[in-house]
């Protein structure tokens, strides 16, 4: 007897097959979410290293310690 032929199991079949179509849902939203939270952080980065770099070419010119 296999799987197939014990009662229930299709349902249980249906439920997992729901249950792993939203798993998949979740796991594409979630990497979108990082995806774009990565981008930000990127983006700040980049903008306060280039704060810091003419911050330190100020003190440079200036001869102010940084």
């Amino acid at each position: 007897m296999g799987f197939g032929d014990v009662a229930g199991i299709g349902a249980l079949k249906e439920a997992l097959t729901i249950t792993n179509r939203n798993l998949e849902l979740v796991l594409a939203e979630l990497q979108e979410t990082n995806r774009t939270r990565l981008e930000s952080v990127t983006e700040e980065l980049r903008r306060v290293n280039t704060q810091l770099a003419a911050l330190v070419a100020s003190a440079e010119r200036t001869g102010a310690a940084v």
